[in-house]
């Protein structure tokens, strides 16, 4: 399946339409072992576009719990009543940009360590270095595969 997402994205999946959140999941094509939704680690996707939002979710369904936000008020808010152990940051926000919210969510002592990858459409050479300079830990480009998404995934948060 491929989607398209306005001019900012363009994904593909190799994942069936329809695939059931159970319990007990299996975590992803591959024959990895079945893994309990309350053992995978629970992520915030501050993203503004629905679709994108679905697409991500589609992705990483069975490899880690996916919450996610429309603003970065909203992420604010939630990270405050929530303790994630990760954020996926879309850059371009309406209000609050992406870096605008890295830098309040790394003024909260919860979170002063905690991974924030920068999800952007920003591709050029050097973008990932400001992003990480700009406290993201790191960074993934749209458009990108379930594959290049999942393996970053697993690099920060392998159990």
């Amino acid at each position: 399946m491929k989607i398209t997402i306005g001019k900012k994205i363009a994904l593909t999946t190799d994942l069936p339409e329809s695939e059931t959140s159970e319990t007990q999941i299996q975590s992803a094509p591959g024959g990895e072992e079945k893994i309990s939704l309350q053992e995978l680690p629970l992520l915030l996707y501050v993203e503004d576009e629905n679709i994108s939002q679905r697409v991500v979710e589609k992705f990483l369904q069975g490899i880690i719990k996916l919450e996610s936000a429309k603003t970065g008020q909203e992420a604010l808010e939630l990270a405050n009543k929530t303790l994630y152990e990760g954020f996926l940051m879309d850059i371009h926000l309406c209000g609050m940009d992406g870096k605008q919210v890295t830098e309040e969510l790394r003024k909260l002592p919860q979170y002063v360590a905690t991974t924030i990858i920068a999800v952007t459409a920003f591709a050029m050479q050097g973008d990932k270095e400001k992003f990480i300079e700009a406290g993201f830990t790191d960074y993934i480009s749209k458009p990108f595969s379930r594959d290049e998404l999942v393996t970053l995934i697993k690099k920060h948060f392998r159990k």
